[in-house]
């Protein structure tokens, strides 16, 4: 890993999880940075062609994904109505630094959206155990220093 890409993945995760999903209640400080150490250790390189589906609309999810490189298109499938079904129409891009698919990590709903990549990507991607099993850690480190 690139320090360039560590530092993209460090400030991601840090704005996302820590920021806007207030999980930064410890005040910052070394559990904050414990915090992002580990989520960064667990990311996952992973690649995919132009093309590929990188996930599915209504399909279960385990993982969340940050962009480090290339261009994807989101789509969701949209009927009569607005309801959900008939032909997937693009809403939406994503670029390098992109977050997506993190409902997979908060909660067990199938995906929302179909994400297929427009260009080669490289995606890094954290699961729902590991996200889990690093807040238990950081938890558990908070307590002791107490």
């Amino acid at each position: 890993m690139t320090a360039s890409t560590k530092a993209l993945l460090s400030t991601t995760i840090d704005d996302f999880f820590f920021s806007q999903l207030s999980l930064s209640q410890d005040g910052g400080g070394d559990n904050s940075q414990m915090r992002t150490v580990l989520m960064v250790r667990a990311l996952r390189r992973e690649e995919f062609a132009e093309g590929a589906l990188v996930m599915e609309q209504g399909a279960s999810g385990d993982k969340l994904y940050l962009m480090e490189s290339g261009a994807a298109e989101v789509l969701i499938k949209r009927g009569n109505g607005g309801t959900l079904g008939g032909t997937p129409g693009v809403v939406g891009t994503l670029a390098p630094g992109s977050l997506f698919g993190e409902l997979a990590l908060l909660c067990e709903a199938p995906r929302a959206a179909t994400v297929k990549c427009s260009a080669p990507c490289v995606l890094w991607s954290l699961t729902r155990h590991l996200f889990h099993s690093i807040l238990e850690v950081v938890e558990k480190n908070k307590n002791a220093k107490r």
